[in-house]
This record gives structure tokens, C-alpha cells and sequence, in this order.
């Protein structure tokens, strides 16, 4: 939706910001596709968490979508949880991969659904699971649902309309 701010974090064994917050959706989409496999082992929840939520700290409305297979190896789930709890941040997740896992280039790839679950659930978010192109537009959509937005109107001029009729009418 127009007038929101968004970032791109890519994580492995360490979070790189690979696009700032920005409004300019063609941002976000060159740096998504931008994003290459990175070489550095492990998978940082952890540390992929803090950096989307220091990127987010002056936002009023803070949320994540983990586009993430669940594993974790560095870190805990515990602190990735107490710290954006802390920040009052809400993650929802998306699960990419299968049960029984796949190889990947670098390691092997099996989809940790409880922990997302669990992630998605103790910060206030929901868990969808994409096991095709499809599947993953459709999680999308159905976050930016979820997502609520507070907007403010400016009641003071109808106030004052309504304050004025009632004096007029008493009169």
C-alpha cells in the first residue's frame, strides 16, 4: 500500500541491510533480486531479527515478514523473541522449503516449522507456509491484510462545525 516505509535485510551466517527503509517500491524490488547466496555458513534468526529492528526504530508501526526455512544455528530463538518483543516489533513468517529437506549449494535445507510458528506466535504475527511461487504471493497478501494501519483524521474542524450548529440551534 502506498505510504509505507519498507526494507530488505538478507541474512546467512550474518544480517547485511541491503535496502533502507524507502516508500519506492522499485527500491525494494531491485534489491530483492539483487540478493545473492551468500557463502558464509549458518543461519542467523538471531541477528537477522535485531537488524530489521533497528532498522525499523523510529517507525510507529513495526513489523517483519521472515521469509526463512526456520533453522536456526547461531543465536537463539529465546533472545531473537525477548528482543523484538522488547522493541514492540510483530513478526509473521513464511516457511520456504519441506519436511524432509533439500540439499542446497551450500548445506542442507529442511523446513523448521515449529520454530517459525513459535516466532510468529510470541511476537503477535501469524505463520504461513509457501511451498510454490503461488503460494508465496498468496502469504504476502495475506500479511498485508493482517497488517493494520493507524491513521489519523483531523476531527477538531467537525467539532467545531457541530459545536456551532448546537449553539446556533439553542440560540
Amino acid at each position: 500500500p502506498r505510504g509505507i516505509s519498507m526494507g530488505v535485510v538478507s541474512f546467512s551466517g550474518t544480517a547485511s541491510i541491503e535496502q533502507e527503509l524507502t516508500q519506492d517500491k522499485s527500491e525494494i524490488t531491485k534489491a530483492v533480486n539483487e540478493i545473492t547466496i551468500s557463502s558464509t555458513g549458518g543461519t542467523d534468526l538471531k541477528e537477522a531479527i535485531m537488524t530489521s529492528t533497528n532498522l525499523l526504530f523510529n517507525e510507529k508501526n513495526k513489523a517483519i515478514i521472515l521469509l526463512s526455512d526456520g533453522q536456526i544455528n547461531v543465536g537463539t530463538m529465546e533472545e531473537a523473541v525477548r528482543y523484538a518483543t522488547k522493541n514492540e516489533v510483530v513478526i509473521n513468517t513464511i516457511g520456504i522449503g519441506t519436511l524432509e529437506g533439500g540439499q542446497t549449494s551450500i548445506a542442507l535445507s529442511k523446513l523448521d516449522e515449529d520454530s517459525l510458528k513459535s516466532l510468529a506466535y510470541e511476537t503477535g504475527g501469524e505463520y504461513f507456509s509457501a511451498s510454490d511461487q503461488a503460494s508465496l504471493t498468496d502469504s504476502f497478501f495475506k500479511i498485508l491484510l493482517l497488517t493494520k494501519r493507524q491513521i489519523t483524521i483531523p476531527l477538531s474542524e467537525y467539532l467545531l462545525i457541530i459545536a456551532v450548529l448546537l449553539l446556533v440551534l439553542e440560540f
